[in-house]
């Protein structure tokens, strides 16, 4: 492990560690249980991890132990952020929860499938397992930007009336999965030679979303900050709320049947 590596691994543990302290001194884990549940299982890997270089086998055995809880949780953050968002629209946010549900397992799915055709022809990857391992990382994060990106579109696109730190926890998990999918896919095209360069970019990446959030995430007060504002001409702003509100009594009528 090299000197930078080392010390973006250190920093990234130690904001982990002092955003669950913020989280826990605001009481804010009882408004977001599951961000604080992916905090608390990324401190555990990395507690684990941190005694062992990366390039040693035993890190890697715990790494692809422990990351598939991490990426569970990745997936059950975004029910949180739809439901904090979406909690005056009880039928979109039926919709969504349902959705949810079914897209990642189908991609993931999907995604798999088409694995089988290089796995079994003349040319097989070199290292099978680690090939699974990296479509199915790529397929949970860029299924998470997707939804992410949605959840933005409509906070901007409509008058969602969110607190500060609704806005602060979206916007950071937002730009995490975005710099992560770019990154994903610079590596899937130019290949793994660039694995410990993207190691350091994400490490400094998270460390920078986590500082952020400790800093800017606050006790909640109930208020609400009105939405991640764009302008709207005179009356849209009603008309588009009418218009949310009546998709959002239609959904509900359909999923209370």
């Amino acid at each position: 492990m090299n000197q930078w590596e080392q010390l973006l691994r250190l920093l990234a543990l130690v904001s982990t560690a002092v955003l669950l302290v913020r989280i826990a001194w605001t009481r804010l884990y009882r408004r977001y249980p599951l961000f604080t549940g992916l905090l608390a299982v990324q401190l555990a890997q990395e507690l684990i991890l941190l005694p062992f270089a990366s390039n040693r086998n035993v890190y890697a055995l715990i790494f692809f132990i422990s990351e598939p809880v991490v990426w569970l949780f990745y997936y059950l953050v975004l029910f949180e952020l739809f439901a904090v968002a979406l909690k005056d629209y009880p039928g979109i946010a039926f919709l969504t929860r349902w959705a949810l549900r079914i897209v990642l397992p189908l991609a993931l799915a999907f995604s798999l499938l088409l694995l089988i055709p290089d796995l079994n022809g003349s040319h097989p990857a070199q290292y099978p397992i680690l090939h699974v391992f990296q479509v199915a990382h790529r397929t949970v994060v860029l299924t998470a930007l997707v939804w992410l990106s949605l959840l933005i579109a409509l906070i901007v696109r409509y008058p969602i009336a969110l607190s500060r730190n609704a806005i602060v926890y979206s916007a950071g998990y937002a730009v995490y999965f975005g710099v992560k999918s770019a990154l994903l896919f610079v590596l899937n095209e130019i290949g793994l030679g660039l694995t410990p360069a993207f190691s350091l970019v994400m490490l400094a990446v998270s460390a920078i979303c986590l500082l952020s959030w400790a800093v800017l995430l606050t006790p909640e007060d109930g208020n609400h900050t009105g939405i991640m504002a764009i302008s709207w001409k005179p009356g849209e702003k009603e008309r588009l709320r009418e218009q949310l509100t009546a998709i959002n009594a239609a959904l509900f009528r359909i999923f209370r049947r």
